[in-house]
């Protein structure tokens, strides 16, 4: 780590450690997530919808399901910016882009994670000639069972757009807001860096070990992303691309479902992705400190 540096970081105070900010904001955030609830559940009961209908409202496998999901986690990342905005008193924008917001690195993101999905499917299939093994992409009878391959343009179109409030969402809670915090707890940028990987793993309650040591890896890249590049703008792009990308792949439904038991070697694969997109951010970075020097 010595000679990096982490502009993501350059927004915190010596008064960002105090366990009294730190409780408000999540003091807040429960607080609003209660009382939204509350709201949902009136308006549910006002509309008539059973507990079996406002479940069947956010099957991955229908596209408005998909877009309820999105709007959801699109919600919590609000609430959760809304509640550091006022436990600490800075600029929304200190916990997204420190820098400014930077369009470029929002589409850098999005354009890398072609090659990183690439390079995924590339080791996914040379495990699949050596071992065998199935990549799922077809069903019993032998057909494709791809969402583009099938034509099934509403439920893309809903992929695009929850994608996209997914990957907002995430990244301004677990490599904006939390990042931030914890890096101010530990006063070091590793440590936050890991843990914050674990949580956002964690959160998304899959009990496969494979499939949950995938999440830190991903979370590890997009927080470095974060970290080094001074803002949420790449992992998000990146983090976009990444989930739209798998339900082109994955048959509908299938992609972003939690439980399913994934073999040892989607590990391998993760790394590929991995090792492209950290190529690219340390370009990146090197990048921008040659602009700052003038």
């Amino acid at each position: 780590m010595t000679g990096l540096t982490f502009p993501f970081l350059t927004p915190l105070r010596d008064s960002d450690r105090n366990l009294a900010r730190a409780a408000g904001c999540g003091g807040i955030f429960l607080l609003v997530l209660v009382v939204a609830f509350i709201v949902l559940a009136v308006t549910g009961v006002a509309l008539g919808l059973s507990p079996e209908q406002l479940e069947a409202a956010q099957d991955l496998g229908s596209p408005g399901g998909l877009v309820v999901v999105g709007a959801l986690l699109a919600g919590l990342g609000a609430i959760i910016l809304l509640a550091a905005r006022l436990a600490y008193g800075r600029p929304l924008a200190s916990f997204l882009w420190p820098q400014g917001f930077r369009l470029r690195l929002l589409l850098g993101g999005l354009l890398v994670a072609v090659p990183a999905a690439l390079a995924a499917l590339l080791v996914s299939l040379l495990f699949a000639l050596v071992t065998g093994q199935d990549l799922g992409l077809r069903d019993a009878g032998g057909a494709a069972d791809l969402p583009l391959l099938e034509g099934d343009f509403a439920y893309l179109g809903a992929a695009v757009i929850s994608m996209a409030l997914v990957a907002l969402g995430e990244e301004a809670i677990f490599r904006g807001v939390l990042l931030q915090m914890l890096a101010a707890w530990f006063r070091r940028a590793l440590p936050a860096l890991v843990l914050a990987a674990i949580l956002f793993s964690a959160v998304h309650g899959d009990p496969d070990p494979v499939a949950f040591a995938m999440r830190v890896i991903m979370g590890l890249t997009w927080g470095w992303a974060t970290l080094r590049l001074g803002g949420i703008e790449f992992a998000a792009g990146l983090h976009f691309g990444n989930n739209l990308l798998l339900i082109l792949m994955i048959p509908a439904g299938e992609a972003l479902q939690t439980g399913r038991e994934l073999p040892v070697s989607a590990l391998a694969t993760q790394l590929a992705s991995a090792a492209v997109a950290i190529t690219a951010v340390e370009l990146m970075a090197r990048r921008q400190r040659r602009n700052a020097a003038g």
